[in-house]
């Protein structure tokens, strides 16, 4: 039961401690995200530099923006101590007061440029090991040169205050060159101590000692000594022009005083720039813009049309001097539409294939933002999708009909207020197509078929460089009177056509034009087509060697032009020709019966497989046993045998003249296809770069506070377990209790034997 009760004790100090440990977290975190628009306590004057007499003889000036006292006991300055951290601390005792001044010195004012003493005396004597000394730089190239902390409400210590630096690493303001030095002072208007802007070089020598050269105003207000008012801003309003007479908006920016800030504005409106006849200057305290309505001036309101209207503006900074006033560039009333476009006119554009209309017209009213322009089919009764043209006054459409369609235009005016004017009125127009079309050579294909197959001729894509032209083929020139008409297709929208026929082998020469819709003809293109074959080969030799019943029979020649491509043997036995088949060389065996006499002739053809004329024929006769050779000499046939020796009758399966092996078309290798990698999406980063980051400092607190949990009650569930020593004294406990309970039965037994 005792073990219950530790157990039950012990874990309501750890849930009581653990509720103790989230409630603190939980304040921590809310207080270090709470942000006090403007600080209690703000660093107001930093002499960063020294003076000019002494670099050590620094001071830090704080300010309490409150009605209230502050006691900064224990409060902390950072890049503000000799040596160590850098951290200085404020000792026990020290308060502010009510919208007071307090000033932390290292030096005292009879050995200082300061002519008050100081409320912190941080130095060796007074603050051992507590020195004031500021460093000239941001620590560690961090952008914050000091921070105001108080540790006493959070771990890490909450973040009061806090003066920047620049990109370089230097405070914001302050004046540190040899002749002059400027303290670094707050504006009166407080804001973000890590902008510039909250800023400026001291112009006050304020509690200074009489002859310092020094500008400075310790325990004294900022800017007391500021005599410039604020520079000139920029104010704008709705634009040039406003259809809502009841109302005026307006913004203004770029007032600004680096000396004491500005503290208000002021803003009115009148018919002229400075001139607030409309609406009187009225303050506006910080608020950068601003609308007036008939609450403003019931007089002024509602404003005229066609009348102009300015906003002006004035800054006053912080000693109550106020700027120049800044006026806006003038905003005109109107609620009436723009006026309709004059002279609107539509020509054909010259010089193209057609489709194409250009617009011209005239300017319209000076509250006009953009023109429109409509057109559509002659006899439509819907306009084509209106283009907006903006303050242009033409504009050509492209992609329409030729003649004889025809098309309306009209135009209008759109201004500031997307008002309409009424359209123009219609116009007709009508596209013309008024240049020849062009044929590219390099696209047209003459096919010139072997004898037995129709010429043809063809174009690629972009041999007409209009589509669905008439193409022509003509049999001579077009101007020729005997030109007759070949053949004729309409070309492809890409520019090209099917192939046309041109008979076989009957046109050595064709002429092509192009015909477009309006009846533009082109250049007429000669193309030429091979009908006329090489000139004849010249049979040089035929030697036949005829060892048996079969012959062997070889043929030499010659090429009779260089266009020849290919060669044919003809020989003649019993009164009729035998062909071989087609061969590219200039030479050839084969195996013929012997006993008989042959006539042998050759025949060219060039690549079109136009026939040359036979060659000069050769007469042999074929004997078993006899080799006969016949060449040409002087253009005449020789002839010579001879008794082959050793020569047997044989007989032989006659050799037939090999057929041509089909040719082999090797595939056509094909390109390979490039790897298109498709980008993948970057992963995006565990935590959002958002304000809803801060989050994870919760997640974080709540994942170290259930650890705790787990090892408190793994901690607890050790502590009722027994210990080796407890187990020990249990055990030796009931050996005892059995040895007594044993001998108590032993003597029952003897006093029973009794």
């Amino acid at each position: 039961m005792n073990k219950i009760q530790i157990f039950f004790v012990r874990f309501l100090v750890v849930l009581l401690a653990l509720q103790g440990t989230v409630a603190a977290q939980l304040l921590t975190i809310k207080s270090a995200q709470a942000a006090d628009p403007v600080p209690a306590v703000v660093i107001n004057e930093l002499m960063w530099m020294g003076t000019f007499e002494d670099s050590n003889d620094e001071w830090i000036e704080l300010r309490n923006t409150t009605d209230t006292a502050i006691d900064i006991s224990g409060w902390q300055l950072t890049n503000a101590q000799f040596g160590g951290d850098g951290v200085l601390d404020i000792p026990a005792g020290k308060t502010i007061g009510a919208n007071g001044l307090f000033l932390i010195s290292r030096k005292d004012a009879a050995n200082s440029k300061l002519a008050i003493e100081p409320d912190f005396l941080a130095n060796s004597t007074n603050s051992p090991g507590n020195i004031l000394q500021i460093d000239n730089n941001c620590p560690g190239g961090s952008t914050t040169f000091m921070q105001l902390l108080n540790p006493l409400i959070g771990d890490p210590p909450t973040v009061i205050d806090q003066a920047g630096c620049d990109s370089s690493g230097n405070p914001l303001k302050g004046s540190s060159t040899p002749a002059v030095k400027k303290a670094m002072e707050r504006n009166i208007l407080i804001t973000d101590g890590l902008l510039v802007t909250s800023w400026h070089n001291s112009a006050s020598q304020i509690n200074l000692d009489l002859g310092a050269v020094d500008f400075a105003s310790p325990k004294a207000a900022n800017g007391t000594t500021d005599t410039t008012p604020p520079t000139i801003g920029t104010v704008t309003d709705d634009g040039q022009f406003t259809a809502n007479p009841n109302q005026l908006n307006a913004s203004w920016t770029g007032f600004a005083d680096p000396e004491s800030g500005v503290a208000s504005y002021k803003a009115g409106v009148g018919t002229a720039a400075g001139l607030n006849d409309v609406v009187a200057l009225k303050g506006m305290n910080l608020v950068t813009s601003y609308t007036f309505t008939v609450a403003d001036s019931a007089l002024g309101f509602p404003l005229q049309e066609n009348a102009i209207y300015f906003v002006n503006v004035v800054a006053t900074n912080g000693v109550g001097l106020t700027s120049l006033m800044a006026s806006s560039s003038g905003i005109t009333v109107n609620t009436v539409n723009p006026l309709t476009p004059a002279n609107l006119k539509v020509a054909d554009v010259p010089s193209d294939n057609g489709g194409s209309l250009k617009a011209t017209w005239d300017a319209s009213s000076v509250d006009t933002t953009s023109y429109q322009l409509n057109y559509r089919k002659a006899g439509d009764l819907t306009w084509s999708l209106p283009i907006n043209v903006g303050l242009a006054l033409e504009k050509t459409i492209s992609g329409l009909l030729n003649a004889p369609v025809s098309y309306e235009f009209t135009v209008e005016a759109i201004d500031f207020n997307a008002q309409h004017s009424t359209p123009s009125a219609i116009v007709l127009a009508t596209a013309l197509d008024n240049l020849v079309p062009i044929i590219d050579a390099n696209k047209v294909v003459v096919n010139q078929n072997k004898p037995g197959t129709a010429d043809t001729v063809a174009g690629l894509a972009g041999a007409a460089n209009e589509p669905e032209v008439a193409v022509v083929l003509l049999s001579a020139a077009p101007e020729d009177p005997t030109a007759t008409v070949i053949g004729s297709v309409l070309s492809n929208p890409d520019g090209s056509w099917p192939a046309i026929g041109i008979e076989d082998n009957k046109y050595s020469r064709v002429w092509l034009v192009l015909v477009d819709e309006g009846d533009n003809v082109s250049l007429p293109l000669q193309l030429n087509n091979d009908i006329v074959g090489p000139i004849a080969p010249v049979l040089n030799k035929v030697v036949a060697n005829c060892e048996s019943s079969n012959c062997r029979v070889t043929l030499d020649w010659q090429a009779g032009s260089t266009d020849t491509a290919s060669y044919k043997v003809t020989y003649t036995v019993d009164g009729v020709d035998h062909q071989t088949f087609e061969v590219t060389t200039t030479s050839m065996a084969m195996d013929l019966a012997t006993g008989k006499s042959y006539l042998f002739k050759v025949v060219g053809y060039d690549q079109y497989g136009n026939p040359s004329t036979a060659s000069n024929i050769f007469s042999v006769t074929l004997n078993k046993g006899v080799k006969t050779t016949a060449v040409l000499t002087n253009g005449k046939q020789v002839t010579t045998t001879e008794a082959i020796s050793g020569s047997l009758e044989v007989k032989t399966t006659p050799v037939s003249a090999p057929k041509p092996a089909p040719a082999q078309f090797a595939p056509k290798v094909k390109a390979a296809e490039p790897v298109v990698e498709t980008p993948t999406e970057p992963t995006p980063p565990l935590v959002a770069d958002t304000e809803n980051s801060r989050d994870w400092v919760r997640i974080l607190v709540v994942v170290v506070l259930l650890l705790i949990i787990a090892g408190s009650f793994y901690a607890l569930s050790r502590s009722v377990q027994e210990t080796p020593e407890e187990e020990f004294d249990r055990n030796k406990a009931e050996s005892k209790a059995e040895d007594t309970a044993g001998t108590t039965k032993r003597r029952g037994r003897r006093r029973h034997r009794r």
